[in-house]
């Protein structure tokens, strides 16, 4: 494993996911991408707001970016790489983009606990890069803790994965965290 993308919206959920994942990075010897996607804000009014433009809200996030790679290095002396981009668009297709254009080998997503639901359920966004981008994927709960990857879930539709590429990567990451593997059937 060569590169870990780390998508952040800077909540307390991302946040956690940036620490679990350079944690892992560090375990692997891995090099970090932390992404932030953003969105113009657009104002539909007839009176006068104020708005940052484009290049303070780019701004902003890489600060807020840089802030958090001086952090993950001081507090888990991470010496390896760590690139911080800051973009506009939608989250999955920009991810789906770095993906392709920096060959990366995983990624590692936050998502919010919000009770019971939680348990079942999976953030849109969170879906959207499952089932849209084609890397190995790791979600964190809010409030999971770093431990070193025992066992892998390998959630897929059997009939349309066999032949797959999908089946290649697991195992890959089977040997490289010599975990146990647990394969989740899901049908539509």
């Amino acid at each position: 494993m060569k590169t870990i993308l780390i998508p952040t919206d800077f909540s307390d959920a991302s946040r956690n996911a940036v620490e679990y994942g350079t944690r892992l990075a560090k375990e692997k010897n891995a090099n970090l991408v932390l992404l932030h996607v953003f969105h113009i804000p657009v104002v539909a009014t007839d009176d006068p707001v104020l708005m940052p433009s484009f290049d303070q809200i780019e701004d902003d996030n890489m600060m807020f970016l840089k802030e958090f790679e001086a952090e993950l290095r001081t507090k888990y002396n991470f010496t390896n790489s760590i690139q911080s981009i800051s973009k506009p668009g939608f989250l999955v297709d920009e991810i789906g983009d770095l993906v392709k254009e920096k060959k990366l080998d995983l990624i590692v997503m936050g998502i919010t606990d919000a009770g019971k639901l939680s348990e079942l359920l999976i953030s849109s966004k969170s879906i959207g890069v499952i089932k849209n981008i084609n890397c190995p994927t790791i979600i964190v709960p809010e409030h999971a803790v770093y431990k070193p990857v025992n066992t892998i879930v390998f959630a897929c539709d059997i009939e349309k994965t066999e032949n797959s590429d999908a089946i290649e990567q697991v195992k890959k990451f089977v040997q490289l965290f010599n975990a146990k593997l647990l394969i989740f059937n899901m049908v539509e």
